[in-house]
């Protein structure tokens, strides 16, 4: 499963992580709360904008900036990566 939500994350499905929330909400929902958010707020604060309503690696062709967009997905896994395993 999870490599399947590992593909389906990176072009914006994010029903691959509903099986991983599920099993123990109480460690993972903070980890991809926290994540998400220092993901987007990166993106916020650098004035990227996306311009279709959807997210992840596929929509980073229709935004204002594809290289900030693109590393600012990867640190916010790696945040959240980082709050589950410490979870």
């Amino acid at each position: 499963m999870g490599v399947s939500a590992i593909f389906m994350g990176c072009i914006g499905i994010t029903e691959g992580a509903i099986p991983f929330a599920v099993k123990d909400l109480g460690r993972t929902l903070p980890g991809i709360m926290i994540g998400s958010a220092v993901g987007a707020g990166l993106a916020a604060l650098q004035g990227i904008e996306c311009y279709v309503p959807h997210g992840g690696f596929i929509v980073a062709l229709a935004t204002s900036n594809i290289p900030l967009f693109c590393l600012d997905i990867v640190i916010g896994a790696l945040i959240g990566a980082a709050v589950l395993v410490a979870m």
